[in-house]
């Protein structure tokens, strides 16, 4: 419990934010600002008290490419314990978190071919379970954080037609996995569910989130927030047509889509059209040395992602594009991507644009529903 040391703060206001940053569900100043309702001076003055109590501590986050550190708040006390995972048309990686240390305990799981839904949340809990003996034997899981590849309704947090899982349209999850544990679960869009997880770390308030592999996916991020829009389904850039002469088929029916023409299942296909002996290597062990060949195949990828990004660069004046994904590994994807962003977008919303490799590359969709397993936790934790 915080104790009042300041006049000018109420012992209400640092319960609640003391109970906030404990279940991580605020891990900046401007996350009190914005869910409390508080002004920034306010937000400044509380997380100075619950310093000086040495109930939270205040550290810079480590950004490998520069940029100003995003200031991260964080309990000095253990928190519940979150379970999370990341569902993929291949395979399952899971894992468990506490507010202190944004993912322990990490594995993964490859498949051949997924199983129904039911299936898959038995095979998460069992495993979630086996990792909590031995990691956090005292503890019990408070909630449980989903990323899974699909579009994710926003009221129902249901699926919605994702194209690599057949059989889940409309799972629900979250009923399924209470039924299984009793726990509050969160489902989200995998490249949302990535954005989620850079948010505490970037150092720019509004930021474009892509995810550039097997598949192409988007998420926005504005004024800290991820953005949802109507429907849930901001951001996503996968179904933009951008050169009406492509009309490669899509798996959603359409054609010359940007998944269909500049994912890395495409660059796969197309590479081995053209006779390029990669059948055993990924693209990215391909391209960096065994067959080099591939570069044109990359390159374009990276040229039409860009022109997609220009005109949302344009309209939203974002701070940061973040690339995850398999291909923001290949500098000859990101420099494509860059020059076409660049060349796309005005010099007014690009010219203090930053662009570059996601920082917390795979880990991230797992970081971000532990952000939002902790917020499920924190709506009924007492500090």
């Amino acid at each position: 419990m915080a104790k009042k040391n300041s006049p000018t703060v109420s012992v209400d206001l640092l319960n609640t934010a003391y109970g906030m940053i404990k279940s991580g569900a605020a891990t900046r100043r401007s996350d009190l600002v914005r869910t409390m309702g508080i002004s920034a001076s306010t937000a400044s003055n509380v997380a100075r008290s619950l310093i000086e109590q040495n109930l939270i501590r205040e550290i810079e986050s480590q950004r490998s490419t520069g940029g100003r550190p995003a200031k991260i708040l964080q309990s000095t006390q253990l928190a519940e314990v979150v379970a999370v995972a990341e569902v993929g048309s291949h395979h399952l990686r899971f894992g468990l978190a506490d507010s202190i240390h944004p993912l322990q305990s990490r594995e993964e799981i490859l498949f051949d071919t997924l199983g129904a839904p039911e299936e898959v949340m038995a095979i998460l809990v069992e495993q979630w379970e086996k990792l909590r003996r031995k990691a956090f034997p005292d503890h019990t899981i408070g909630a449980i954080g989903i990323s899974v590849a699909s579009p994710v309704e926003a009221i129902s947090r249901r699926l919605v037609l994702p194209a690599r899982l057949p059989g889940w349209h409309n799972a629900d999850l979250r009923r399924i996995l209470f039924d299984l544990t009793g726990l509050p679960a969160w489902i989200e869009n995998d490249t949302r569910a990535c954005a989620l997880g850079e948010l505490p770390y970037s150092a720019a308030e509004s930021f474009i989130y892509v995810k550039a592999g097997t598949g192409i996916g988007g998420a926005l991020v504005i004024d800290g927030e991820l953005y949802q829009g109507a429907g849930g389904f901001a951001g996503d850039i996968s179904h933009t047509r951008v050169d009406p002469d492509m009309d490669d088929l899509c798996a959603c029916g359409r054609l010359g889509c940007l998944e269909a023409v500049a994912s890395g299942a495409t660059i796969r296909k197309r590479a081995l059209a053209a006779g390029l002996d990669i059948e055993d290597r990924s693209i990215v062990t391909a391209s960096l040395s065994d067959v080099p060949e591939i570069n044109p195949f990359v390159r374009q990828s990276g040229e039409l992602i860009g022109r997609a990004l220009g005109p949302i660069v344009n309209f939203i004046n974002p701070g940061a594009i973040y690339v995850g994904g398999a291909l923001s590994g290949l500098g000859v994807f990101m420099s494509s991507l860059r020059a076409s962003v660049f060349n796309v977008a005005s010099s007014t919303a690009s010219q203090d644009l930053v662009i570059e490799p996601a920082p917390n590359g795979a880990n991230a969709p797992l970081m971000g529903m532990a952000r939002e397993a902790f917020r499920l936790a924190g709506t009924s934790h007492k500090s």
